[in-house]
């Protein structure tokens, strides 16, 4: 863990604030998420209209986070970021407030919309942050770094909002999650002055001169088919792996309470170690790798390995054993994280990166939009035989071969 802090503030003050912003707006989304499900339950009681509702909560916030991933980024570049860093950390606690006093399903979609709004905005910028306080040749190692933020508050927070929301409540959870939000408030005030111009502090200009000409020489690239192509290949690619993971986030939590039958407490283990720390553990790892021997045989391998194991997932009979695989499944998929995220700068001009970043974003949401809604239709329509949607799943992953292999290296 010393050695973590080390390696994070080595790479200087904004990527420190950064990394502290972002984890603590995952910490609190991630507090709040094991009870949703069960509240859903509680409200709705039949088991098919429990995991639609699932799947449509996540398509609506999908849907908004699409729509606002480009034009923030877009904005971002053109007239600077720290505005709406600041303007999309302080809509947190309000999606929070309105799950504390929620009374039926319609305010659980009010509440994912505000949150959807929110990550539309903050990833989009804070990744073109990342790409220009870091070096190209050390780029990947420095995403897996920062991965950590996201991936860390994920990991921890569902242990202790399931523990919170079966000890104390379900709406213990998003009091937690309310009071973290506050938090990452006062934190962005106290430090945010040190981000000027452009939302970067005058002492990591040195990095940012070394790639102003690269930028300015690849600004009339950027007009250009290839340019083009690049982007819509990525976008493709992104399209269809959000597809995937949309689908997987609803058949999920199905799996879990309905075949698995585990309590709030339980889910929120199984994602904290089968997700969290297999993720976390990959993140530098593959970083290091993705710098060493390239970003795409990184992307490949790791993608397709993983997807051939998603199949296994409904084969599980107990917890410990879904735990297990979806680990496996989430140390080789996620080694391609950093390797991805770089790989995509190092086609992007400088000046474009929160738009380009943007872009990205858009078009996975194109597929997270579609795919929790398809996941809960998949579950409703072949009960019991839960194989065929996780199958489903692995094929969408597999599809990807052909596009990645058509983006140079």
């Amino acid at each position: 863990m010393r050695r973590l802090a080390s390696s994070i503030s080595s790479l200087g003050p904004v990527f420190l604030i950064l990394w502290c912003v972002m984890f603590l707006v995952f910490f609190a989304d991630s507090t709040a998420a094991p009870a949703i499900p069960y509240l859903i339950r509680d409200f709705l009681k039949e088991e098919t209209a429990v995991v639609v509702t699932i799947g449509a909560l996540s398509s609506i916030f999908n849907l908004v986070r699409t729509s606002v991933n480009l034009p923030a980024g877009l904005i971002a570049d053109k007239f600077g970021r720290r505005r709406l860093i600041l303007f999309s950390v302080f809509l947190f606690p309000l999606s929070y407030t309105l799950l504390l006093v929620l009374n039926n399903v319609s305010w659980l979609f009010a509440s994912y919309i505000i949150v959807g709004i929110c990550f539309g905005i903050l990833p989009p910028i804070v990744n073109a942050f990342i790409a220009d306080i870091t070096q190209k040749a050390s780029r990947a190692t420095a995403y897996g770094l920062f991965n950590l933020s996201w991936i860390l508050g994920q990991t921890l927070a569902p242990i202790i909002g399931g523990f919170l929301a079966e000890s104390a409540g379900l709406k213990a959870s998003f009091v937690a999650a309310l009071v973290i939000s506050i938090a990452n408030i006062i934190l962005i005030f106290k430090v945010m002055e040190n981000i000027k111009v452009q939302g970067l502090p005058i002492k990591e200009s040195k990095t940012i001169e070394k790639e102003t000409s690269l930028g300015q020489e690849k600004h009339a690239e950027g007009l250009t088919t290839g340019y083009k192509r690049i982007l819509f290949l990525f976008g493709g690619d992104s399209i269809l792996s959000g597809l995937a993971n949309g689908i997987l986030t609803t058949i999920f939590y199905a799996y879990l309470m309905y075949v698995l039958g585990v309590s709030v407490f339980e889910l929120g283990i199984s994602f904290s170690i089968g997700w969290g720390i297999a993720t976390a553990i990959a993140q530098l790892p593959g970083g290091k790798m993705a710098d060493k021997f390239g970003r795409k045989p990184i992307v490949l391998i790791c993608g397709v390995a993983a997807a051939v194991l998603v199949p296994l997932l409904p084969l599980t009979k107990s917890l410990m054993q879904f735990i297990c695989i979806l680990g496996l499944i989430c140390f080789i998929g996620n080694l391609s994280n950093p390797a991805y995220s770089a790989w995509l700068m190092d086609h992007i001009p400088t000046k474009r990166r929160a738009g380009g970043f943007g872009l990205i974003g858009a078009a996975s949401g194109v597929g997270t939009i579609i795919g929790p809604t398809i996941g809960g239709i998949l579950w409703a329509a072949f009960i019991p035989n839960v194989t065929i949607p996780f199958i489903t799943v692995a094929t969408i992953f597999l599809l990807r071969i052909p596009i990645i292999l058509a983006i140079k290296a």
